[in-house]
């Protein structure tokens, strides 16, 4: 009988309760039946079919729309920059990084019209050993009336003459994630999670007698940037992890590719190359559920070495690389010795910087993405997973009934693709227009001081994302475009 399925593979795919077949083409048994998730359901009408696809190809034109922007701004803020003075090569470039520090911290006395006194007392009342500015003015506030005196960076800068400042080295671990960067990983992943939507759907409404097409071109180059992302993620999370203060973290978003590919294996195209293979094809699929399962939980562990750090405002680790023998030349006076100076690590932290009109931080974007996206896959874990399970042993019946009956509340591959790329295009939306507010700003960024040392560190300025910095610039712009 055409279309029938022995009952060895009536059983797998009741396990794999999500079958739903294509008997479109019943006359073509030569070719492999497709298998496609159940959600959304199979439209009889044109006119629902036209719908869906028109939410498909508004998603993919919004998504691809946002990353070209993006590219441009990217190309924009790493070419169209004036870097003149600022030639990493040169020896002042350890002092003062991609900042105009000197040009402030050398102001001529007559031009100063500020009190320096007030604003030392204001950096100073932290009470503690270390002083942090990680903001582009200081407001000080006067008691006698309701008026507060704003200090831009430069001000403040210029009351810090005197003091040594210490020549250092950024190393990998001093950039923060950005939302430029938070937005390619999250934009790219989606979107090619998208194009596999689209290629799902116009696979199962196919024209009849139309032979179902198995792994073509474009899968392929999905499946090797999935492969890539996850290789380079798990490189990553090794070298962070022995070394953090020499290496950045990967992204905690690597488990949404792995995920993904755990739920996308038993269906079109991949179920039709593993058809005849059903075993393997499920231990294809619980390879990949376990490996998501440790990236999830790896993500974990770097969503809180990022909170950690974010919410102090500085990192725990050495982020720049003290330079012990240049600190005699250094401009400034210094009570410390060069040892006792690198000794202090706190100077040496990544120190976060918030611009004005900045909406979002990189680190809470990234943050809040996987915290959202960890709660979809839970949810959907519980509906598919637990519940058929809790049901069979209070209920009865079988694991597979209650299965059918959970996937009727399970949203699937459509519905978390369609979730996490609306809020991904949010953030996208959100990081052009702040990317686009970048090219006002100026070459400011944050400082650390030791009072007793008489020191200050200078940071490297994010004013352009960091894209303006030579340091390992092409391996940072290659990162940003895998989930990695």
């Amino acid at each position: 009988m055409r279309g029938h399925i022995p009952r060895s593979r009536t059983q797998f795919y009741e396990f794999e309760y999500r079958a739903v077949h294509d008997d479109r083409s019943p006359g073509h048994l030569d070719h492999p039946e497709c298998k496609f998730p159940d959600f959304p359901p199979p439209a009889t009408q044109k006119r629902t079919q036209n719908i869906i696809t028109g939410v498909i190809w508004f998603g993919l034109i919004l998504l691809g729309s946002l990353l070209a922007v993006n590219v441009v701004i990217t190309v924009l803020l790493a070419v169209r920059v004036d870097n003149d003075g600022f030639d990493s090569n040169k020896p002042e470039y350890a002092l003062y990084k991609n900042t105009i520090f000197k040009d402030c911290y050398n102001r001529a006395l007559p031009t100063i019209t500020h009190d320096c006194s007030a604003i030392m007392a204001r950096l100073q009342e932290t009470k503690s050993d270390y002083g942090f500015f990680s903001k582009p003015y200081l407001s000080q506030s006067n008691y006698l009336d309701t008026n507060r005196t704003a200090y831009d960076w430069c001000d403040i800068m210029s009351c810090l003459n005197g003091f040594k400042i210490i020549p250092s080295k950024p190393r990998s671990s001093a950039f923060w994630p950005t939302t430029l960067d938070v937005w390619n990983k999250s934009g790219i992943t989606f979107l090619l999670a998208f194009w596999q939507l689209h290629k799902l759907h116009r696979a199962r409404w196919r024209k009849e007698n139309t032979p179902c097409k198995e792994m073509e071109w474009d899968t392929w180059i999905i499946l090797a940037w999935d492969v890539a992302s996850f290789i380079w993620w798990c490189v990553g999370l090794g070298r962070f992890a022995l070394a953090p203060a020499l290496h950045p973290m990967p992204s905690m978003l690597g488990w949404v590719s792995t995920w993904k590919n755990s739920y996308m294996i038993q269906y079109h195209p991949y179920g039709c190359i593993l058809r005849h293979s059903p075993n393997r094809l499920r231990v294809a699929k619980w390879t990949l559920i376990t490996l998501a399962t440790l990236q999830w939980i790896g993500g974990v562990y770097i969503a809180i070495n990022t909170a950690k750090p974010g919410l102090a405002r500085s990192s725990y680790y050495p982020a720049y690389e003290c330079l012990a023998s240049q600190i005699s030349e250094a401009p400034g006076v210094s009570t410390c010795s060069a040892d006792q100076i690198c000794s202090k690590v706190t100077m040496f932290g990544s120190v976060r910087f918030d611009f004005p009109n900045q909406f979002i931080q990189g680190f809470t974007s990234f943050i809040g993405l996987f915290a959202a996206l960890s709660g979809v896959a839970i949810m959907r874990g519980c509906t598919i997973g637990m519940f058929p399970l809790i049901a069979y042993m209070f209920k009865g019946a079988t694991v597979a009934k209650w299965r059918k009956k959970a996937s009727k509340y399970d949203f699937g591959f459509s519905g978390s693709v369609c979730m996490a790329s609306g809020g991904s295009a949010i953030i996208g939306a959100v990081t052009v227009a702040e990317a686009l507010g970048a090219f006002g700003r100026d070459r400011v960024g944050p400082v650390v001081l030791h009072w007793d040392c008489n020191v200050v560190h200078v940071n490297v300025s994010p004013w352009r994302y960091y894209l303006d910095v030579d340091y390992a610039l092409p391996l940072r712009i290659a990162k940003m475009w895998f989930n990695s």
